[in-house]
């Protein structure tokens, strides 16, 4: 009778053991599956960049697939027609078909893109082949470019698209404007209203997905010479790995339409004239 005690005893003990080494493993698996799923999330939370060897699918990124070409244009269509060895010529089937931004700040007068889109066609090109010239008194929103036979500077282009949308805050008059350096410089210091953009791989990726418009905004431009300013016109996107084309508008130089290659999120430093080295340093936007 005691044995049979003793032996019922010990099967209790036994089922309590394998109960508790159940429940174990189980917490253990519960666990492990918790880690798993928080390393999952992690890896899916990190930015296309920052994955290394791996192309997912991401929402929000509107590709072009491939780059539209095609001939001349007229100043009315909704595209410009750029030829890398004559841009203005798009004689070539083959040139490509810039999109004309149509997004961005709009002041009380319209947009700024919308603005620069009216003044880059008026440009007229001086004795050195330049586009300084502004021959058509533009006017809009109580303001007026002027005419200027020559010296419409990069800063003039942009001070006169931001006061014609009705942004008022920039001034031929004031030399912290005028220069290009200085507009940089400015731009950095604000606090309300304007604000300063470092060049980096993620504000390109917020411009592709639709978190910072960068239409609009300054784009500066270190150079030998200085820091050329423009305003940034549209980006292509070819694919999401981040490959495609950013274009920007500008005064003073020898072409008002220009594009940047972006190869992986980066702009590569590389114009249409590979004789000036050029860096981004960053944009200047609204808030």
């Amino acid at each position: 009778m005691k044995n049979n005690n003793y032996d019922f005893h010990e099967s209790n003990l036994q089922l309590i053991a394998l109960a508790g080494l159940f429940f174990l493993v189980l917490s253990i698996g519960y666990a492990t599956a918790n880690i798993g799923l928080a390393l999952s999330n992690l890896s899916r939370a990190q930015t296309p960049w920052q994955n290394q060897g791996t192309v997912e699918f991401i929402p929000g990124l509107k590709t072009v697939g491939e780059l539209p070409s095609g001939g001349l244009l007229s100043p009315s269509d909704t595209a410009y027609c750029l030829e890398d060895e004559d841009p203005e010529g798009c004689s070539d089937k083959t040139a490509f078909h810039i999109p004309k931004g149509n997004t961005g700040k709009a002041g009380q007068c319209g947009t700024i893109i919308q603005q620069a889109h009216l003044i880059a066609p008026s440009l007229q090109r001086n004795k050195t082949d330049l586009l300084d010239s502004l021959n058509y008194n533009l006017k809009n929103c109580n303001y007026s470019t002027d005419i200027y036979s020559e010296g419409y500077l990069p800063t003039y282009f942009i001070i006169d698209a931001y006061n014609l949308a009705g942004f008022h805050e920039l001034s031929k008059e004031n030399p912290g404007h005028t220069l290009g350096l200085n507009l940089y410089n400015w731009w950095k210091s604000q606090t309300k209203k304007y604000k300063f953009l470092p060049y980096s791989t993620s504000a390109i990726y917020q411009y592709a997905n639709g978190q910072q418009d960068l239409t609009g905004c300054v784009i500066f431009i270190s150079q030998p010479s200085g820091v050329h300013a423009g305003i940034i016109n549209s980006f292509q996107l070819v694919n999401q790995n981040g490959d495609g084309v950013l274009s920007i508008l500008q005064s003073g130089v020898k072409y008002f339409i220009e594009r940047y290659e972006v190869v992986g999120w980066k702009i590569k430093n590389l114009t249409l004239n590979p004789k000036e080295p050029n860096k981004v340093a960053g944009f200047g936007c609204l808030q």
